[in-house]
This record gives C-alpha cells, structure tokens and sequence, in this order.
C-alpha cells in the first residue's frame, strides 16, 4: 500500500471516531475482527459519503478505479467520481481522503503558493 493511501485511511478512521461515540465503538469492534486496511476502506468511504453529501446509489471516488468510466445510464454518478479520483491523485493525494474536496482544496492554495501539498487533518477543520 502506498504511504499516501495509507496516511489517508489513517485520517478516515480518525474522522469517523470524532463522529460519535457510538461510531468509536464501530470502528474499535471492526478493528479487532477485520483487517486494519479494510477497516480503513469503511470509514474512507463513510467519511467521503457524508462529505461530499451522496445519495446512498452514488459511488465516492474511493470506489472508482484507473479506467475511465463507460457512461453512466443509471446516474451513480461515475464519471463525477472518477474525475474527483483522478484530481486527487494529480495532486500526489489519495483516492482513499476522507474529505476529497477540502483536501484539493488545501493542496491547490498550497500549489498556488509554491508550498508543498499540506496532509490535511479533520481536527483542524474549520466549523461553519
């Protein structure tokens, strides 16, 4: 696994325990029954559901793969998904980030800025 990716489930799983309590105790129970990178595969997903605001027949960019896409006639949303995933990725960032737009949009300030792409971290998410 890449460190990216890896850096970025690591940030899912932290995100979804800041969620509840209840959600805490979801992710510890599928910690001691599943492997740690699935584990980090649910919340990557969850965290980008809730984020990018989904309906629950629309797939997240963690989902889509390298290949583009053949259309979307049932409207999953796959093309949105696979260019969000390949934004991600241009940016040296991963498919797997919790929250993909406010990742792209602190590494495109920081591109901006000349300064190196900046991990994102949910606890310094601003509220709104």
């Amino acid at each position: 696994m890449k460190k990216v990716d890896r850096e970025a489930l690591t940030r899912a799983i932290a995100m979804v325990r800041l969620q509840s309590p209840k959600r805490c105790k979801q992710i510890d129970a599928k910690l001691k029954g599943e492997p740690w990178e699935e584990v980090g595969r649910f919340a990557a997903y969850s965290c980008q559901c809730r984020n990018l605001k989904l309906r629950s027949w629309q797939y997240p960019p963690c989902w889509m793969g390298d290949a583009e896409p053949d259309g979307d006639p049932q409207g999953y949303g796959l093309q949105s998904a696979w260019q969000l995933r390949r934004r991600l990725i241009a940016f040296g960032l991963s498919a797997y980030e919790p929250d993909p737009l406010a990742a792209l949009d602190a590494a495109e300030q920081a591109a901006l800025a000349g300064a190196e792409v900046p991990v994102w971290n949910p606890r310094q998410q601003k509220k709104p």
